[in-house]
């Protein structure tokens, strides 16, 4: 096995299937969970700001309609894996402890 420094890996790199699946996970799984929190913490906020509690939730449920797809193709042909998951996990970890917080505020 040769080691010389141009026959390694570049540092961080992964191998081929390891990021398709990690990206494929990213698309499925990380979308999901960030439409989740925005339509949680949105439905929670809009009902904060006045909306009926059946308006808020049917809104930003429709919204979760085209937010889903978009964030599924956005993490399949983003360059960056890392900034990927960072904005799908930082918007689901924002938007349930939007509803989190703002949830028991209210109750």
């Amino acid at each position: 096995m040769n080691n010389s420094p141009s026959s390694l890996p570049p540092r961080g790199a992964m191998g081929p299937a390891l990021a398709m699946t990690a990206r494929a996970l990213a698309a499925l799984a990380g979308s999901y969970a960030f439409t989740w929190g925005v339509t949680a913490g949105g439905a929670v906020l809009g009902w904060r700001l006045g909306l009926p509690r059946s308006e808020a939730v049917l809104w930003f449920s429709m919204l979760a309609f085209l937010l889903f797809p978009l964030m599924s193709l956005w993490a399949l042909v983003a360059r960056r894996l890392w900034r990927v998951w960072l904005v799908l996990v930082a918007g689901a970890a924002i938007g349930a402890g939007a509803a989190q917080w703002l949830g028991e505020r209210l109750a």
